[in-house]
């Protein structure tokens, strides 16, 4: 979590629509979080979640783990 945090500046808030799936939402003011309850999280979790969220906003979305934003 801590990655993500520490590069998650690296991106206008303004320009990208972040939802973040995470089990500490209060850890990432002004972005719009989904608080994930699980102990443990899986893949099917993660892919099913960017599934959702394309449904709702009805258009595409790209499926980044936080621990690789820095890759980006």
């Amino acid at each position: 979590m801590q990655k993500a945090i520490e590069n998650l500046h690296r991106f206008d808030i303004g320009s990208w629509d972040i939802h973040l799936l995470t089990d500490q939402p209060d850890k990432f003011k002004g972005i719009t979080t989904y608080k994930y309850t699980n102990k443990v999280f899986s893949y099917f979790d993660k892919l099913l979640f960017s599934f959702r969220v394309m449904n709702e906003l009805k258009k595409g979305v790209m499926c980044v783990d936080a621990d690789k934003l820095n890759l980006i």
